[in-house]
Parts: structure tokens; sequence; C-alpha cells
């Protein structure tokens, strides 16, 4: 395994009992959470624990494959940031914040969206609402945010708009027109503030770079959402990664480049809450201390 591949721990181990492999597909109308999607929507329809002898192989061409781009070594699992005393502060406003009104955005994510204010804790130091981090070419600035979610969802973004929009899905705030471009876009650190739940990160097998290679028309939204829908109407089984990220844990992902969404963990529907919170900058996984 190569050294450099970003995502990969020095000592493997510590990753592996973190995987599971996903299988992606449409809704099942058998599954008790279908009516949550739109039919249209890409999810992880099988999950099993990462094995060693099969995966293995499959999980070295995925990272040798990579190794070209810079993409891995934008992403990594992360410590929290904060002292207990931050972190606190964040738990204590996910539990009582207001959700913000998005009524003039009926398809929004389809769960309390709290916005997070310029005073609480943020990592890497305040950004502030007009952040040039944060200010997208339309001119407006992508939000920082907490969502709380109940247990056991397959994802933890479910919109059901017109159109549908997907489930695991790659980000467009920021209008990129290469595969370069958004990969250099601002990219995201989302932070899992419990309170007792453990979550997972998606990460699809292709990335903004296999899309591109794919296409004849360049990486306008509709090339990039309705990519695996096509893998899956043309008989292909797309795949997935999940990587468990447990309380006061967090990612840095590049979501403009790498498909992705959140899983959260318990029983579907099950008693309790997960809250996670959401920061878009340009954060360097460097400057943070690293779990995998």
């Amino acid at each position: 395994m190569s050294e450099h591949t970003g995502l990969v721990v020095e000592n493997m181990e510590l990753l592996l009992p973190r995987l599971s492999v996903l299988e992606l597909g449409h809704p099942d109308p058998s599954m008790p959470d279908y009516a949550e999607y739109s039919p249209k929507a890409i999810i992880p329809i099988e999950s099993r624990p990462f094995d060693e002898t099969t995966d293995f192989p499959w999980l070295e061409q995925y990272f040798l494959a990579r190794e070209t781009t810079p993409l891995l070594g934008r992403m990594a699992i992360i410590k929290s940031p904060f002292s207990p005393e931050e972190f606190e502060a964040l738990q204590q406003f996910a539990q009582g914040g207001v959700p913000t009104s998005r009524e003039a955005q009926p398809d929004i994510i389809r769960a309390p969206i709290i916005d997070i204010p310029d005073d609480l804790p943020a990592p890497g130091g305040t950004l502030p609402p007009n952040s040039a981090t944060r200010r997208n070419k339309g001119g407006d600035t992508v939000p920082n945010y907490i969502m709380r979610n109940p247990p056991g969802m397959r994802t933890s973004t479910i919109i059901n708009g017109d159109p549908p929009r997907r489930a695991i899905h790659f980000d467009s705030w920021f209008y990129g027109e290469t595969g370069e471009q958004r990969l250099a876009s601002p990219n995201r650190l989302g932070l899992n503030l419990g309170p007792t739940l453990d979550r997972s990160v998606i990460i699809t097998e292709d990335d903004i770079f296999d899309i591109e290679a794919a296409s004849e028309t360049g990486l306008g939204p509709g090339v990039v959402d309705r990519h695996f829908s096509r893998q899956i109407g043309n008989g292909e089984k797309p795949r997935a990664l999940a990587l468990k990220i447990g309380v006061r844990e967090g990612y840095i992902l590049p979501t403009e480049a790498i498909g992705h969404d959140g899983i959260v963990s318990g029983e579907y529907k099950g008693p309790g809450e997960s809250w996670v919170a959401f920061w878009v900058g340009q954060f360097a996984v460097d400057n943070f201390e690293r779990v995998a």
C-alpha cells in the first residue's frame, strides 16, 4: 500500500475496523424507510463489513488509481479540534438551537438544519459570514450548519424535490467546470457531536475525475448528478466505502470532488438523535490530529 494515499493511516489496522462496503442502488419499496426517498435516489441497498481477503485488493486498486491526483491527500478522519468546553458549547447549541427556515427551498434536506452563529467555536478560527472561503460565484455564502438526524438512516440527506435530487451526491456550490477546479473548491469539515451515536461518512468509488474522463460534455450539474443513475440503469453496481466516525471525531472531505453522504447508526426511527456540525472552508488535513 502506498504511503502517500492520504486517507490510509500508517497502520492499516486502525482503518480497517471502520470500513464497510456498500452497493448503491435505487430504493426498494420493501424497505421500511422507502417512503422517505425519491424513487430516483441513490442510496446503499446493501452493506457489509470490509473483508480483508476479498476487498483488500479492490481497496488497493482504489488508492493506486488515484495516486496521480491529489484527491486522497485532502481526505482524512480527524479528532475533534475543540477543547472539551468548546465541544460542550456546540453540543448545547445543537440540542437547543432553532432550525433555520427553509420555506423558500421546499426540496431542502428533510431534517432540522440549524445555522451555526459566528460566536460559536469554529475549526481553525472564526469564519465570518462573508468569508471569501465560503462565498460562491453566485455571490451567495455557503452556510455552516448543524443537522439533527434520527437513528438508523441509510443516508442523512433525503430530498424529494422536483426534479428529485440524489441522496448520495456531489456538492456543487462553487460551480467548478473541471475536476481540478472542483478539487480546488472549499472543502468540508464534518464533526460528530453525538451525543451517543456513531455516524459513518460514505465515499463513492467513482470520483469527479472518473466522471470527467467518461463525459464528452464536461461537468455540468446534470452530468455529475446523473452519473450513478446511469450506471445503475446500465446494470452496473456502483460501490462505495463507509467509514465510521465516532463521537468527538470528524472528517475532512472535498465534497465537490467525491460522491458522499452520511449514515446514522442505531435502529431506524428509534429513540434519540444524532447531531453533526458542518463547516465549509479551506481545511488542510495536516493542521488537524488525524485518526485515519
